[in-house]
């Protein structure tokens, strides 16, 4: 287990080769008799210079080779090659002018003059031009020509890669480097990988697996055949044959050599046939069932050009099947694997005898073996094969194998009830095969339901059908529904389904398909609707005793303790989650490489985490939320073309990102939340996917959440404003579910207070809020009963009543606070067991009595405080331990307090700061390490330091200050080089600096002062110029101008003026900035009263000089 608290899905993470600017300082006048005038490129083996040669008078370039990567050795074979590597004359290969050594700084050092190509690197030509299929083949011929010459002068690429092939402005290919990676990397393949990891992923990628397993005696022209399938993979569907870039070196040479990459015909239908098997047999791992040559390569391809047959030919099911039990020993016995082979073998030589035989063969028989083909096929060898790790490959030949047969055996089943109820099972399977999210799948949505269409008209055509069989076509049509977002029809359509299940033997089904309901109702937003539903599903529920029963009832108890957990009854979600968790780890213990029970075991813990979490085990909660996102990690690497596992994958990293940032680790959660955007982006890059759009647009939005914190709003911006775009797209592609709706609107919302920040005007947010509002209050007012509707909307106007606040406009802000409460007690009405719902009337009556209390209704605000530290500490005596009421209920006790210190009251505002901080110290030492609760901490302490100083008790206010340092002087230590902990640092430390000062010990203000003006000028520059830093900044250089200023008053003459100097300039340099952000629209009201008191300062220091 992965014992860091951190993941990285990159382990490969190098510093790089030096920048071009680098290379450019240190590129030397001449190399040999060529003079360098510029940087082209660089890489791991060298650095590409242009230069001019004076005879004949021509640019070249010219590339130097790294020192670091010469033996002694590699210099004689180097010299030796250099006269056959200038000996290469073809329209396709870039000449080799000379190849040589020069005298350098580092000694001798190789260097190849060779042709100047301009142009663009292949990919890019192929992308900018929008190449069709035709086209892209034809420069794959020019390719392959060239490569092709170089074999029958015995020279070996051993390196090509789309970055070593140039287009010329006119078209035409240019290969480079050859030769250059036969000298310098057969003596050592994988050292030269492991030593060189900038190049890795470039070089890795077209790697023959004979050169991947370091097997040197292998390599010949044939590996460069496999690069050139690697490379026609790549112009073609745009995909790399395996994603190397995202796994340890190791794994990466296991799946080059051992995992077969997706078919090209799936990424699109104009690539299956000939363009499939051609660069499939190029891309075979046995080198011996490759084409023998390059030219048999090209050959292929002009034969398919020419619309000729070619001689390349699809693996046989045999071989396939071989290759999937090498690659499976652990998990696939021996005798499972030859007799799965030799039954498929078997039926389809039977199959074939069938089609041969004469017409006079009895029907019946015929039958007979059509149904054995079906049955052995679809059923036989997919439940075998279906829940290894793995097995996408073998699935997805499986499918496309199958489809052709079924095709073929729908005219047989006519008049055959029997046979054709088989081969609507047969259908419906291959259904699930293509795209059924239940299962492990390829991700094939309209293939999915193209088969289940299939399935109904073949049932429909027989005479006598079981009830049941409807409902499982049925129940798969709603699950297709669901993955298109069409959750109105997907709901007609289950409810069909369970009309069809009512006999005695269809219990179990009946069940699954209230849950599939029971989903669907929740997602538009009845809870509660659906937990009772389920609920009564799960309890009418014997304990299975079979294997696919048992999965079946955890999926329905994982499904039961998610509405739970909505509904805000994470205690007994978590009690679910665990009693499934127990079944299905029994399970597993003797069904270890089932892996459906895999993935469903990670989804429970990861379920299970978040319930513990939610009910105060933070610690356990995120431990298993870890454990979970390995598990997913661990089954997306054992089968990295499963589509529905990355997806599982990603959102699980935004899961534990969300965890990580409620637990206040901000930066933890900000790596797991790149996670999930680099799954996500990849998955849209390669398969479009919808899912991923969705998923990637929920991972932008924690992400502006986490810049927005970070006080970085621009970034915010852009990621918001991406998330809405993919939203969108979304919407475009189909039905919109209601959940999206509400999303989408919620960015809407989160963009607009983000805009609002940049541009430091609070209505901005307001009046950019109010359409994202409207949206959300017509959805809400059409579905009444919706609870995610009305708690998104309970947060806008807790957003649009905060700005009104800042922007001065408190009749406003308490207008909507009001209409905020009545909110909150419908949230209430529609979840009345829910504690969230009950702590989110509290927190809005709350704010009710913070507007108050600031218009100066003092009375009406403690009236509304008190309610609202009612309800807080009812719901804590029945969740003693949830750190989220409790950290509620500490701010409602530090805002009475502040209440009572407006008014005077300083001894009673005492006591409940002292509550407050009794509160957050009870956090901290549940979780030392927690930023949140040690800010929060920090705080308190500073409210009490602050009302001891109004009770004229200096020293135990120094002693609270003291405390409060000490809090930010820990959260420093935990996240040194965090910019929101360093803004809490000089902060507090800056409101001591100001005790001081009004304590009379200018000295020590000014010591502070100066300190905190320097760390606060050093997080301008490290994080843009940010307005409240820019504040932060002000208020320590005014402290500074003041504390000179008072020291002048009383020092000698000697001293006087020059403090008088100091505390002007430092004065002058706070009120140039200060009005700096007036005019720029930025200051807030305590930036304009600052810059009136350091005016008046300024004055009083002119009057002393």
């Amino acid at each position: 287990m992965n014992t860091d608290d951190t993941y990285s899905m990159d382990p490969i993470n190098p510093d790089g080769p030096p920048t071009a600017s680098e290379s450019l300082a240190a590129m030397p006048e001449y190399v040999g008799n060529y003079k360098l005038t510029g940087v082209v490129g660089q890489g791991g083996m060298g650095i590409v210079y242009k230069a001019k040669q004076e005879n004949p008078h021509r640019d070249v370039a010219i590339k130097v080779l790294r020192p670091e990567q010469m033996t002694e050795k590699r210099l004689q074979r180097f010299e030796q090659e250099g006269e056959l590597l200038g000996k290469l004359n073809h329209p396709a290969i870039a000449k080799v002018y000379e190849v040589g050594l020069f005298n350098s700084v580092e000694g001798k050092q190789p260097f190849i003059a060779m042709e100047l190509i301009e142009g663009q690197k292949l990919l890019d030509y192929v992308e900018s031009n929008k190449l069709t299929t035709e086209e892209k083949l034809v420069l794959l011929e020019e390719i392959g020509d060239g490569v092709a010459y170089a074999h029958q002068q015995s020279v070996v690429h051993r390196d090509l890669k789309p970055s070593n092939i140039m287009v010329t402005n006119e078209g035409h290919v240019q290969i480079l480097d050859f030769g250059v990676a036969s000298s310098l990397d057969s003596e050592n393949q994988l050292q030269t990988m492991l030593t060189d990891v900038g190049q890795l992923v470039g070089t890795l990628t077209y790697m023959s697996p004979e050169q991947a397993s370091g097997n040197s005696r292998e390599v010949d022209t044939r590996s460069d055949v496999y690069a050139l399938g690697g490379i026609a993979y790549k112009m073609l569907s745009g995909n790399y044959t395996h994603a190397v870039n995202l796994i340890p070196l190791p794994e990466a040479i296991r799946m080059i050599c051992e995992d077969v990459p997706a078919l090209l015909g799936t990424f699109s239908p104009e690539f299956k046939g000939d363009i499939e098997t051609i660069v499939g047999k190029a891309l075979e791992k046995d080198k011996e069932r490759r084409y023998k040559s390059v030219s048999m390569f090209v050959d292929d391809i002009q034969r398919h050009r020419n619309n000729e047959p070619i001689e390349a030919r699809p693996p046989s099911t045999v071989y396939v099947l071989s290759r999937f039990a090498k690659r499976n020993k652990v998990a696939v016995t021996a005798a499972c694997i030859v007799s799965m082979t030799l039954i498929l073998a078997t039926v389809f030589s039977a199959y074939k005898a069938v089609e041969a035989r004469e017409a006079t063969v009895v029907a019946e028989g015929r039958l007979e073996q059509i149904q054995q083909v079906a049955t052995t096929l679809i059923f036989d060898l997919t439940d075998r094969v279906g829940n290894l790790p793995g097995a996408t490959p073998l699935r997805e030949y499986i499918a496309m194998t199958g489809l052709e047969t079924l095709r073929s055996l729908e005219e047989e089943a006519v008049g055959n009830d029997d046979l054709a109820i088989t081969l609507a099972k047969a259908w419906q399977r291959l259904g699930d095969i293509f795209g059924n999210p239940h299962v492990a799948n390829l991700g094939r949505t309209q293939d999915a339901l193209d088969a289940y269409v299939r399935a109904e008209n073949v049932l429909l055509h027989a005479d006598t059908v079981p009830e049941s069989a409807f409902a499982e076509l049925k129940k798969r049509f709603a699950d297709m529904y669901v993955v298109e977002g069409d959750l109105d029809k997907a709901l007609q359509t289950y409810i069909e389904a369970k009309e069809r299940a009512q006999q005695p033997e269809s219990q179990f089904l009946s069940a699954e398909i209230d849950g599939r309901i029971a989903s669907v109702i929740h997602a538009s937003g009845k809870t509660g609707e659906a937990t009772v539903l389920l609920r009564k599903a799960v309890n009418g529920l014997q304990i299975p005793t079979n294997g696919e029963e048992t999965i079946g009832i955890v999926r329905l108890m994982y499904q039961l303790g998610e509405l739970e957990k909505a509904s805000g009854r994470a205690g007994d979600a978590a009690e679910l989650f665990a009693n499934a968790k127990r079944l299905l780890t029994e399970f597993t213990a003797v069904n270890a490489n089932n892996q459906s029970a895999q993935e469903l075991l990670a989804e429970i813990q990861l379920q299970l985490g978040e319930a513990l979490f939610l009910i105060g085990d933070v610690e356990e909660g995120i431990s298993l939320l870890k454990e979970s996102t390995e598990l997913h990690l661990q089954l997306t690497q054992n089968d990295p073309f499963n589509i529905h596992l990355q997806d599982k994958l990603a959102r699980t990293f935004i899961r534990l990102a969300i965890a990580l940032y409620s637990d206040g680790q901000v930066e933890k959660s900000l790596k797991s939340c790149d996670n999930a955007i680099a799954i996500c982006r990849k998955a849209i890059a390669n398969y479009d996917s919808r899912t991923a759009k969705v998923l990637l647009a929920k991972a932008l939005l924690h992400l502006a959440n986490i810049e927005l914190q970070k006080v970085a709003p621009e970034r915010a911006v852009v990621a918001l404003e991406e998330s809405l775009d993919l939203l969108g797209s979304v919407s475009n592609e189909g039905a919109l579910d209601k959940s999206l709706v509400v999303i989408s609107a919620t960015v809407a919302a989160e963009l607009a207070e983000a805009i609002g920040k940049v541009s430091g005007d609070p209505l901005v947010v307001v009046e950019s809020m109010l359409p994202s509002l409207e949206l959300l209050q017509s959805l809400s007012d059409s579905n009444p009963d919706n609870i995610a509707l009305k708690g998104t909307i309970i947060n806008v106007y807790i957003v649009i009543r905060t700005r009104y606040m800042d922007a001065g406009k408190l009749e406003e802000a308490l207008a909507y606070s009001i209409q905020n409460v009545e909110n909150a007690k419908e949230y209430l009405d529609l979840n009345p067991t829910d504690s969230r719902a009950r702590r989110t009337v509290s927190v809005t009556i709350g704010h009710v009595g913070e507007i108050q209390s600031r218009l100066g209704r003092h009375e009406e605000a403690r009236v509304n405080f008190d309610r609202s530290i009612l309800l807080l500490e009812e719901l804590i005596q029945s969740a003693p331990n949830d750190a989220k009421l409790l950290r509620s209920l500490s701010f409602r006790y530090s805002t009475v307090g502040d209440l009572l210190r407006r008014q005077g009251e300083y001894q009673n505002a005492l006591n409940y700061y002292l509550s407050s901080k009794g509160i957050d110290g009870t956090l901290v030492e549940l979780e030392p390490s927690n930023i949140g609760w040690l800010q929060d901490l920090a705080i308190s302490n500073q409210r009490i330091a602050d009302t001891y100083v109004s009770l004229q008790k200096p020293i135990l206010a120094i002693r609270f200050f003291i405390e409060a340092i000490s809090c930010t002087d820990v959260m420093r230590s935990i996240e040194p080089d965090s910019a929101h902990v360093s803004r809490i640092a000089i902060a507090t430390e800056g409101r001591f600096a100001e005790f001081v000062f009004a304590d009379g010990d200018f000295s020590l203000s000014l010591e502070i002062g100066i300190k905190l003006r320097d760390r606060s000028m050093q997080l301008r520059q490290s994080t843009g110029d940010r307005p409240y830093d820019r504040t932060l900044w002000t208020s320590m250089e005014a402290l500074v101008g003041r504390s000179y200023f008072e020291l002048a008053l009383n020092s000698t003459l000697e001293n006087r003026d020059i403090q008088l100097q100091n505390a002007l300039d430092s004065l002058s340099n706070a009120i140039v900035l200060l009005q700096e952000m007036e005019s720029e629209g930025t200051a807030q009201s305590y930036n304009v009263k600052l810059l009136v008191d350091t005016q008046e300062v300024k004055k009083q220091v002119l009057l002393a000089q």
